[in-house]
């Protein structure tokens, strides 16, 4: 299990926040805490997820996306650091 933190960042324009990766976990769980950070590539193009204070976030992959893992490309994720959070 691995657990991360994000604390309120005073100064975002000079964090560099986390960079791009892939979830290798097959069950992926994220708290929203009601300020925007999480982003998805999709289409060559960094979206930023939706925002719901207090719901959360679940990331699955399939034992076929599993098994295919290796021989396909993962979603990845980034998070943007934020002031607010």
């Amino acid at each position: 299990m691995k657990i991360n933190y994000y604390p309120k960042c005073p100064r975002p324009d000079l964090a560099l926040g986390v960079e791009a990766h892939t979830d290798i976990s097959s069950l992926t769980f994220i708290h929203s805490n009601g300020v925007p950070g999480l982003q998805v590539l999709k289409d060559d193009r960094w979206i930023t997820a939706e925002c719901i204070p207090d719901t959360m976030i679940i990331h699955l992959m399939t034992p076929v996306d599993c098994v295919s893992a290796c021989a396909s490309r993962l979603s990845q994720f980034s998070k943007v650091e934020n002031s607010n959070s």
